[in-house]
C-alpha cells in the first residue's frame, strides 16, 4: 500500500518541469512556515465586512425593500422605459 506521499510525488513527476518547481516551491514554504502559523486557522470575513471595508456598503440609493419587491420594480421600470404612448 502507497502512502499519500508517495502517491503524490508519482503524481508530481507527470507534470511539467515548471509545475514540478512551483510545486517544490510551494512545499518548501510550508515545510518551513513556524508550526504556529500552521495550526492556526484563516479568519474569514464575512461578506458585509468585505463589502463596508471596500467602501461598497451604502454607496448607491435604493428602495430600503428592495431584495422583496425587485420584480415588481423591474416590470414598472420596463413599463416605462418601453411605453410608446
Amino acid at each position: 500500500m502507497t502512502t499519500l506521499l508517495e502517491q503524490a510525488f508519482t503524481a508530481a513527476t507527470k507534470l511539467s518541469q515548471e509545475r514540478q518547481d512551483q510545486l517544490a516551491q510551494l512545499i518548501l514554504q510550508e515545510i518551513s512556515r513556524p508550526q504556529h502559523q500552521v495550526n492556526k486557522a484563516p479568519t474569514q470575513k464575512s461578506p458585509l465586512q468585505i463589502f463596508t471595508e471596500l467602501g461598497l456598503v451604502g454607496c448607491i440609493e435604493g428602495e430600503p425593500d428592495l431584495s422583496t419587491n425587485y420584480k415588481s420594480v423591474v416590470k414598472s421600470y420596463i413599463l416605462k422605459k418601453h411605453d410608446h404612448s
